[in-house]
């Protein structure tokens, strides 16, 4: 048989659409005795574009302008809230509360504050859907229970309030109980139906429930044995039209004509002192260190000079601190533009900090609770809770058989013997940094601590906070070059403030050349790493360096003989604009001069790894053609629409899918054979880059995959097969493939002898359908 699948492979589900509500019960009322509804675009519907627009509306409001709170920082304390509470009890289901709990830099009454507003603009934003609110009625007149089940951080009383403020009263009346998940620990998919027949004391088939997800609202009461309905909000391609046209919203702001009439003006005071420069000649050095990074280290040593000031005059005793390796340049650059030392340079780094911060589980929870998903690994979470590594070892090599890693993982660490081994390790290591910091940072009472770092979200001063919590009386604050306001980062302050962090380069340019600190010695001496950074990359970054003062110097004698001084917030718009400049505008001579750079923590394996890499970056295109997934140099390398689309995804991150790149497709015949028997079908693989395309297919341990390749091509290239998934690595998996009548010309041209020519993948163990293999080729020579 033959069947048409889109490019995602969908189950059948009894649907409703917004003109069959009506008709529900005259299908159902003989059956039922409670009608179930799903709250949030089911019944409560926003006004707003997105979900995610409900939380820029918040940050318009007085009180979070007021507490200077964003869109951002709510967005990722709700992040944190449900990491957080997976850790401690395995759920994700978290409540209001829970969120603004992680604004620590804020009072528990301004935390409650904006929780009562957030209510209030939901309250703003919401409106009951009429043709749901004429199905209660109806059901009502029968006779027939209403209750409504919410996946939800919304308590009861919460939830209440908000249908209270949308809906008519006999309606909100007609109501009769609120199942929300955040009160029960578990979402629809986890049980909450579960707990809904118990409440009821019905059986599961007296209730029909309603909803817009597939698996919350359809899949989970049909496996209790409850009636459900999928309402389909939209056609599919009502659905295409509404993402793109939410996604390419704020980048059409870009086309409007007054923008190039409206927007502030421009500024750039270091523009007369490099009229002085002749970088036509220069070494590249030159170009990237005297009119590049030295701009933005002037405006950075300003700012903290007039933090420093700042802090004298309410009284403070500041003492500067900037820690090794990466503040090296921005000690040395404040020293040039001061004239003078303006603190000290001292070993101290994150994971030295974070080492010596556990007491508690709690204190486990909130450092692992604060890794973001894509930087979530097993060998690294290890090492830096401090487990030995035979114990590490075991505990990962359990993980990753396990069908849950992620669970397994979580249960392992958080077992009574392994959590004393991580406090008593823990202990002995905090007395260690404590007398290193005694010995080197001459702390007293009452000192106001400043660390000085390049950035980016506040990790060291957030942890050295807790470590020091007991011992020394001092407040820590951090002054940095960039870094991202996060809310649990209370006393943080930069030149620059963004979401965006791909300022590696500069970082790495600004380095002193030891190891990093691994730990301290019983008298308080720092134990170093190795240094694994090349010689070559040193010479270059002092090159820099030797520039980056050079311009300093220029620019200061340059200002004060022409007695100018110009505001630190102008110096710092000029920053922004020549850090954005560099990292997605470089030009050809800065590609070339970066392109061995390496970072210490990120060289893989083989010791090898380089912050880019133009083949890799080719790759990584012909698999996906986005360039979300790329660094900003490898997207410039390779054509300036990437260029463009890669400043558009990181600042805009619209919800661009990969099949919206290119309106292109080529269908391709599937052959899925299982016990002997050939199931054809038809999948769409997708255009991306160069002429090449990507076919992914759903891998599953009893099934093999024959990929008519011959049907439509009698010359193609393969680039790449691979087995998407997150925790195994598969070894010989080019021992799966079979070439059946494709002979091979070279490594990755195949010539396809017949129509019916194919590659054939044989079954991997351990696949669920959850994995896939993502075939990515280019047609050559097609067959007609």
């Amino acid at each position: 048989m033959q069947t048409v699948l889109s490019p995602q492979i969908q189950k059948d589900k009894t649907q409703i659409r917004a003109t069959d509500f009506n008709q529900v019960l005259d299908q159902y009322a003989d059956k039922i005795k409670t009608l179930s509804l799903d709250c949030f675009d089911t019944l409560l519907w926003r006004k707003t574009a997105t979900p995610k627009d409900i939380f820029y509306l918040m940050q318009q409001r007085p009180l979070f302008q007021a507490l200077n709170v964003t869109a951002y920082q709510r967005i990722k304390a709700a992040a944190r809230a449900y990491r957080a509470k997976f850790i401690a009890n395995g759920t994700h289901e978290i409540k209001l509360s829970d969120i603004y709990h992680n604004f620590t830099s804020l009072s528990k009454e301004q935390q409650t504050q904006l929780l009562e507003e957030e209510l209030l603009t939901e309250m703003d934003s919401s409106f009951a859907f009429a043709p749901v609110v004429e199905l209660i009625r109806q059901a009502h007149s029968r006779g027939i229970k209403v209750i409504i089940v919410s996946d939800t951080y919304f308590d009861q009383h919460q939830l209440r309030r908000l249908l209270s403020h949308s809906l008519p009263n006999d309606v909100m009346s007609a109501i009769d109980l609120i199942f929300c998940s955040c009160e029960y620990n578990k979402s629809k998919k986890e049980g909450l139906f579960e707990s809904v027949l118990l409440k009821l004391s019905d059986p599961a088939d007296s209730i029909l429930h309603i909803g817009d997800h597939p698996q919350a609202d359809y899949d989970a009461p049909q496996e209790i044995g409850a009636h459900a309905l999928h309402f389909l909000q939209f056609d599919p391609k009502t659905v295409e039209l509404l993402r793109l046209q939410h996604s390419f919203a704020p980048i059409a702001t870009l086309a409007n004509p007054t923008v190039q009439y409206s927007r502030p003006a421009r500024y750039n005071p270091f523009r007369s002192v490099l009229s002085f420069a002749n970088l036509s000649d220069a070494k590249p050095e030159t170009s990237i260190g005297y009119a590049t990074f030295g701009p933005l280290l002037y405006a950075f040593a300003q700012f903290l000079s007039e933090e420093i000031d700042e802090m004298q005059q309410a009284g403070k005793k500041p003492k500067v601190f900037f820690l090794l390796r990466d503040a090296y340049l921005l000690e040395k650059s404040c020293e040039a533009y001061a004239g003078k030392s303006l603190g000290k340079l001292v070993r101290i780094r994150k994971f030295v900090t974070v080492a010596a911060s556990f007491r508690t589980r709690s204190d486990v929870d909130n450092y692992i609770s604060g890794i973001e998903p894509e930087h979530f690994n097993f060998a690294v979470i290890a090492e830096q809770l401090l487990l030995p590594q035979s114990i590490a070892a075991e505990i990962i090599r359990l993980s990753i058989a396990s069908n849950q890693p992620l669970n397994m993982f979580n249960e392992l660490i958080h077992n009574e013997d392994v959590l004393k081994l991580i406090f008593e390790q823990s202990a002995a290591y905090r007395q260690r940094l404590i007398k290193y910091i005694k010995k080197e940072m001459q702390l007293e009472k009452g000192d106001t601590v400043v660390l000085v770092d390049t950035g980016y979200i506040g990790v060291t001063q957030h942890f050295l906070t807790l470590c020091l919590k007991d011992e020394i009386d001092v407040e820590i604050v951090g002054r940095y070059f960039i870094s991202s306001h996060e809310p649990d980062r209370p006393l943080c302050k930069a030149l620059i403030t963004s979401s965006l962090c791909d300022h590696g380069l500069f970082e790495q340019s600004g380095t002193f050349k030891e190891g990093c600190v691994l730990d301290y010695d019983n008298d308080g001496n720092p134990i170093f790493d190795k240094i694994k950074l090349t010689d070559q990359q040193y010479d270059k970054v002092n090159a820099i360096q030797a520039e980056c003062l050079r311009f300093i110097h220029d620019a200061k004698n340059f200002f004060a003989k022409s007695n100018l001084s110009f505001p630190t917030a102008v110096l710092q718009e000029t920053a922004i604009a020549a850090l954005r400049r560099h990292i997605y505008l470089p030009t050809r001579a800065e590609v070339i001069y970066f392109h061995t750079f390496q970072h210490d923590k990120d060289m893989g394996p083989t010791g090898q790894k380089t912050m880019y890499n133009l083949n890799d970056g080719y790759s990584a295109l012909r698999k996906n053609n986005t360039s979300a997934q790329i660094h900003p140099y490898e997207a410039r390398a390779a054509s300036l629409e990437l260029t463009l689309s890669t400043m558009i995804s990181r600042i805009f991150n619209p919800e661009f899918l990969p099949e919206d790149i290119n309106l292109r497709q080529e269908t391709i015949k599937i052959h899925l054979i299982r016990d002997n028997q050939s199931t054809e079908i038809l999948m769409n693989a997708i255009p991306t880059h160069e002429g090449y395309f990507t076919l992914s297919i759903p891998a599953m341990s009893d099934t093999q995959v024959g990929i008519v390749f011959g049907q439509h091509y009698q010359w193609l290239q393969i680039d790449d097969i691979r087995l998407n998934n997150m925790f195994h690595q598969i070894e010989n998996f080019g021992q799966n493939f079979i070439y059946h009548e494709m002979t091979q010309k070279a490594p990755a041209l195949f010539e396809c002898l017949f129509q019916t020519s194919l590659l054939l993948i044989k079954p991997l163990a351990g696949c669920d359908g959850s994995q896939s293999y993502d075939v990515i080729f280019r047609p050559i020579v097609r067959r007609n």
